[in-house]
C-alpha cells in the first residue's frame, strides 16, 4: 500500500501508486466515521493537526509513506509509529525534498535505512543550497 498525507503528498503519491498499481491511502482532516478508521496527531515544526484514514490492517502487510518534505519530521514519525503499533512493516520513506536545516536525529535513527529522498535543500545565509540527497541511492 502507499501512504501519504493530505495536500501536499497527494501530487507525489498519487503517480507512483497508479504506476505500481498500488492501492493508495491518504490521510485526510475530516473523519468521514467509515468503519477501519485511524487517526493521528500531525505535529510539525508548523502546525499540529488530527488526520483520519482508513484501510484493513488485515489486509496490508507494508506500506511505502511518500511525502513531498521531510522536514521537521512530524508527519512522518506520526506515520511510522501508527502502522509499527499496527504491526504493517514500514518498507520505505520516500520523499522529493530533505529540509536539511531542520533534521530530527531521533526520527533518522528510527528510519535508518528506510528514507529515500531525491534532494537535500538547505539555507546558508541568504542561499538556499540544493544537491543530490545523501538519501538518494
Amino acid at each position: 500500500m502507499i501512504f501519504s498525507v493530505e495536500t501536499d503528498g497527494i501530487f507525489t503519491a498519487l503517480p507512483v501508486a497508479m504506476l505500481l498499481c498500488k492501492p493508495l491511502v491518504v490521510a485526510r482532516s475530516f473523519d468521514y466515521k467509515m468503519s477501519k478508521s485511524f487517526h493521528f496527531i500531525q505535529k510539525t515544526g508548523y502546525h499540529e493537526r488530527e488526520l483520519y484514514f482508513y484501510f484493513d490492517p488485515h489486509k496490508v502487510k507494508k506500506v511505502a509513506i511518500i511525502d513531498c518534505i521531510l522536514s521537521t519530521g512530524g508527519t512522518v514519525k506520526a506515520s511510522v509509529d501508527l502502522f509499527e503499533k499496527l504491526g504493517v512493516e514500514v518498507k520505505g520513506i520516500y520523499t522529493v525534498i530533505n529540509k536539511i536545516n531542520y533534521s530530527n536525529i531521533e526520527l533518522t535513527n528510527q528510519i535508518d535505512g528506510r528514507l529515500f529522498s531525491l534532494f537535500d535543500v538547505g539555507i546558508k545565509g541568504k542561499n538556499v543550497i540544493v544537491r543530490k540527497s545523501i538519501y538518494c541511492r
